[in-house]
Parts: C-alpha cells; sequence; structure tokens
C-alpha cells in the first residue's frame, strides 16, 4: 500500500500548493503542513509546505524503527530507483521543527514537488512537499554559525539534482564547540546508515596524516591509527575489518547505543594530545566525500575533505 501511495504521490498534480482541499484528496489521512512564521520566508507564495502521513506502523525501539525505515525504503527504491538525495538532517530539522532523538534520517525523490521518506517519531513516514521552499530554507542554513547545519547531506551527482543549491558548512576554533556537535552527529549515525542502507567509511586527518577511521553501517566503530594516543581506547583490532592494522578502536555501537558525548571528547582529546591545535587543523581523508555514488557533505561534523 505504501507503494502504491508513493507512486500516486509521486505524479501527483497539486495544482500548487494553496488548495487545502486538492491537496488532502491527494493521501486521504494525511497531515498538511500550513506556512507558518518558520517556513513564511521561504514560502514563495504558497500557502503549504507539505503532507505527511505515516508509512509503516509504529515501532518502540530505535533498532526496530531504523529496521522498519530499511524494508520501507527498499520497496520505494525497487519501485522508484535510488533516492537522489539523502541523509541525516540533525539539528535543526526543516523550518526548524524537531525531530526523534534517535535519528532525523530521510531519502528524498526530488522534483519540483518531492517525495521524501523521513524518520519520524514512531517509524517512517511518507512526505510531499514543494520542492523550491525546503530547498531555499536548506540554503539559508549555510550562514556559518555554530550549529547552523548538522547531520549529513547526500545528493546523486546526475540530471535529476541539477541546481540543487548546497548550503556552504561551518567550522569552529572551539574544541568545546567540535565536541557538542560531534556528539550529536555521532549519536544517531548508526541509526540513519543502517536505516538508509548506505555505508559510510572515511577517515580523520590531522596535519601529519590519519588520526581515525571511521566506519557506519549497522554499527559504529571508530579506530585510532596512532600507537601514541593517550588512554581511552579499547585495544584492536576493531570488530569491523579496516584497511590496515590499527592499535586501537571503540565498541562498535548499534542504533540507539551511541555514547555521542563520550565518544566526541575521546576524539577531541586524543586529537589534542597528539598536536592538532584546534578543530580547524582536522579534516576529512581522500575519497571521503564520495560514497556510493553519492557526494556527502557532513555538515554536523564541520569537516571537508583536507586539500
Amino acid at each position: 500500500m505504501t507503494v502504491d501511495l508513493a507512486l500516486s504521490l509521486r505524479s501527483a498534480d497539486t495544482g500548487g500548493w494553496r488548495d487545502p482541499a486538492r491537496l488532502a484528496a491527494l493521501a486521504p489521512g494525511a497531515t498538511l503542513h500550513p506556512v507558518d512564521r518558520r517556513s513564511s520566508r521561504d514560502a514563495e507564495g504558497e500557502l503549504f509546505v507539505g503532507l505527511h502521513l505515516p508509512a509503516a506502523r509504529p515501532v518502540e525501539t530505535a533498532w526496530g524503527r531504523a529496521e522498519s525505515f530499511r524494508a520501507v525504503l527498499s520497496d520505494l527504491t525497487e519501485a522508484l530507483g535510488d533516492p537522489h538525495v539523502l541523509g541525516a538532517y540533525g539539528s535543526p530539522g526543516p523550518f526548524s521543527a524537531e525531530l526523534p532523538e534517535d535519528g532525523s534520517h530521510f531519502a528524498r525523490w526530488r522534483g519540483p514537488d518531492s517525495l521524501e521518506l523521513r524518520a519520524g517519531p514512531g517509524g517512517p513516514d511518507l512526505w510531499l512537499f514543494p520542492s523550491s521552499p525546503m530547498e531555499s530554507w536548506h540554503w539559508r542554513q549555510g550562514h556559518g554559525d555554530d550549529h547552523a547545519l548538522g547531520g549529513f547531506f547526500a545528493y546523486r551527482p546526475d540530471e535529476a539534482t541539477r541546481g540543487l543549491g548546497l548550503p556552504g558548512g561551518w567550522s569552529t576554533d572551539d574544541w568545546r564547540v567540535f565536541e557538542d556537535a560531534a556528539a550529536a552527529f555521532f549519536r544517531t549515525l548508526p541509526a540513519a546508515t543502517w536505516a538508509l542502507d548506505f555505508e559510510l567509511s572515511f577517515t580523520v586527518n590531522g596535519p601529519d596524516g590519519v588520526l581515525f577511521d571511521v566506519l557506519c553501517g549497522d554499527q559504529l566503530e571508530v579506530a585510532c591509527l596512532r600507537d601514541d594516543a593517550p588512554p581511552g581506547w579499547l585495544p584492536g583490532p576493531p570488530v569491523h575489518e579496516r584497511w590496515t592494522e590499527m592499535p586501537y578502536t571503540t565498541t562498535a555501537w548499534d542504533p540507539g547505543q551511541v555514547d555521542g558525548e563520550a565518544l566526541a571528547e575521546l576524539l577531541a582529546d586524543t586529537a589534542r594530545t597528539l598536536g592538532v591545535d584546534s578543530p580547524r587543523g582536522l579534516g576529512l581523508g581522500d575519497h571521503a566525500q564520495r560514497q556510493n555514488g553519492y557526494r556527502v557533505e557532513y555538515y554536523g561534523l564541520t569537516l571537508r575533505e583536507m586539500p
């Protein structure tokens, strides 16, 4: 039923987002989202900025919600093809909306109106919305202030994403701000990557080379490549196979189990101990922003590939 509804919405003619009766008829039982003070700047004359309804039965656990999302996404991908855009919103959510604490992941099929599978409080929700207001809001978040953008954003560089504007990220030279951002980024990362069936694998480098290797699929595990790392790490090897020998590792966390604050503090303390003066001295390794045919922006981690 979800697939049939998704196909119907994907081809629907909304007639513009101004007629509530017409919009409600597209998906009986859906919640309509009228323009409010948070979305009015980007609404561009529309009266509504989207509609949504549950795509699956509610689930009580973070792992269960990720599994439910993954199952619905698999069905939608078979019917619609690979999403054009996917990722996790982090905080803030679209138009500053609050999102579930255990994951803000989404998968989007873009067009003048975009169809999106989005994590909701009880499980995946199916959304339809006019693309321009959403993309305008996202673009404006690139103003560079601390915590202006969170999560990660991945898009396929093809015809479907032509004209998609990407906001600039943000960075900080304050270790405390970096720790807060990294904690939020990592806390929900395995829920997102498992739900999206989208493994992320990248290194975090300092001025003298690779410091950490991050692998996140069904679990999140971070390894340290330096023999002179400070206390706090577990002895290696990592649970998940890596591309080289790694002397130290972390717990392999399941969705909903990540201690983001402890992990962020460990990474920051290790980087400082090993001579990195500022978070701006960190960067991502080669190919970190090219994953699984997508271009990835790690907004919540504040880092980009090093030149």
